[in-house]
């Protein structure tokens, strides 16, 4: 199986029908006109085939597509050849009753069998070394997997039933390895589904994240002219100025575009809508979580190489010689050539020293300064280069301000692909969390309304609730007061009376 689109004769899609409809069971002759009419046609069709050149394969007419239940499904080869050695299995079991336990059994197995290979051969990237020899899996090949699946996942209850049909009830309890093979077939596409997640997983972390520590919001806000944030939603009467996003955002939104060309062609409606919620929630959590990991990682390495910028030292960027001794005796120096790119160690006048023994044969301490040039000639000793660009949070207004608008623009873009459910992003709040924008955020929301004749202070009065104005409130108090005075003076007189009671 080399895992592409065949097509569904006439006569195969009659058999799907009419095993959808309770029908599968055909009569001894029918059963020879329908064989003799499938071999006439499939000769007809390798010979076409073989004889039309390789130029004209554009040309050809779109393949027949399965239609079950009024749904449409893309099939392989192996699946349609699957559900016709079932069909014949349910066949077998009513012309002869004898056997009906042997072809539940033997149509079990069938199944097993598809949905093992299936696995080892696509998850598990078995057909790039079996004979199919493809060059990886992409996602057309996950598309077409997922379509089978579903495929036998909705004939599975019409198989159990003209299956129990020909079974006596005292032996129904065969049927429940079908329910069996039903839940593994459900667990199988709901991997699948995931691989596709996993696909755009993986461009993201290992294909895209190095262009975070490229991406600087403070210079992009002054050198970028800063647009309003674009809508969430999809249904805005005006649609907002394109924003130019960083190369990290760019490469996610033509990803993930990318992978909609293929897939909407592939999959049904709402299996689309599946694959791109999980898509969608991926990156609503992911991008987040990555440029706050690539902050904390700059920090933590400015933090445990405090000497790691030689340019400062001297008064000059790499013109004047660095040289850093490692005792007070000598034992090692290291020095930069005038142009800044070359470094040699240079032993002390004694010589026959190296960093590691001084001239009295003591261990030489070296200093941190010394350590983050090392670092800094042959990388970091964590295996990360000390040249490379680092990432850090946007510091100025401008600069946080960038930020969101890319990451709305981000989430505006994603939205807008056909077939595919609008979803609301929350990584713009979490993101505006860790810059701080949200109470700068209520401050604008202030200084707006006192722009259109509101001050703060009649925001914050209308906020609570008004009360009617009486003539004379200090009035109404004591009378108050003086009710609860009187409640007070007759519980005190019944106690006494209640008291003398008693003493009677």
């Amino acid at each position: 199986e080399r895992w592409v689109q065949c097509d569904v004769s006439a006569e195969r899609q009659a058999s799907l029908t009419r095993l959808c409809s309770g029908r599968a069971i055909l009569s001894k002759s029918q059963i020879e006109i329908n064989y003799a009419r499938n071999n006439t046609t499939e000769t007809k069709q390798n010979d076409s085939e073989n004889n039309t050149p390789n130029n004209n394969n554009k040309s050809r007419p779109p393949m027949n597509i399965a239609e079950i239940e009024g749904i449409k499904y893309r099939m392989v080869w192996s699946c349609l050849l699957l559900v016709e050695m079932v069909s014949m299995n349910i066949s077998c079991a009513a012309h002869f009753q004898t056997l009906a336990t042997t072809a539940v059994s033997k149509a079990t197995e069938l199944l097993r069998i598809f949905n093992s290979r299936t696995s080892q051969l696509v998850l598990g990237a078995g057909a790039i070394h079996s004979s199919a020899k493809l060059k990886s899996i992409n996602a057309k090949h996950l598309a077409l997997v997922t379509q089978s699946l579903g495929l036998v996942i909705r004939i599975l209850p019409h198989v159990r039933a003209a299956l129990m049909a020909q079974l006596p009830p005292k032996q129904h309890t065969l049927l429940t390895e079908l329910d069996k093979v039903k839940k593994d077939f459900g667990e199988h596409n709901e991997m699948v589904l995931s691989k596709f997640v996993s696909i755009i997983g993986g461009i993201v972390e290992h294909g895209l994240v190095p262009r975070i520590a490229k991406t600087d919001f403070d210079a992009r806000a002054k050198n970028l002219p800063l647009p309003p944030p674009p809508p969430l939603k999809q249904d805005e009467a005006t649609p907002p100025p394109p924003v130019q996003c960083c190369a990290f955002l760019d490469g996610i939104v033509t990803n993930i575009r990318k992978m909609h060309q293929i897939l909407a062609n592939l999959l049904p409606a709402d299996h689309l809508q599946d694959v791109f919620v999980r898509i969608f929630v991926y990156i609503d959590q992911k991008v987040p979580s990555l440029f706050i990991a690539a902050d904390a990682e700059s920090s933590q390495l400015s933090l445990s190489n405090p000497g790691s910028v030689l340019e400062s030292s001297g008064g000059g960027s790499g013109s004047k010689t660095n040289s850093m001794s490692s005792s007070q005796h000598g034992g090692g120096s290291m020095s930069s050539s005038q142009h800044g790119n070359r470094y040699k160690l240079s032993n002390s006048q004694h010589g026959g020293r190296n960093l590691s023994g001084s001239q009295h044969g003591k261990k030489l301490s070296t200093s941190q300064h010394g350590l983050a040039a090392l670092d800094k000639i042959t990388g970091s000793r964590h295996g990360v280069n000390a040249n490379a660009p680092k990432f850090k949070m946007p510091q100025t207004d401008e600069g946080k301000k960038r930020m969101i608008v890319e990451m709305s623009a981000l989430c505006y873009n994603l939205n807008q692909f056909e077939g595919v459910t609008v979803h609301s992003f929350t990584c713009i709040e979490v993101l505006e969390r860790e810059l701080g924008l949200q109470r700068d955020k209520k401050k604008e929301q202030v200084e707006c309304n006192s722009n259109g004749g509101i001050s703060a202070d009649d925001v914050t009065k209308s906020n609570t609730v008004d009360t009617p104005t009486t003539s004379l409130p200090e009035e109404v108090e004591k009378d108050g007061k003086d009710d609860e005075k009187n409640t007070i003076d007759e519980k005190s007189k019944n106690s006494d009376q209640s008291s003398n009671v008693k003493k009677e």
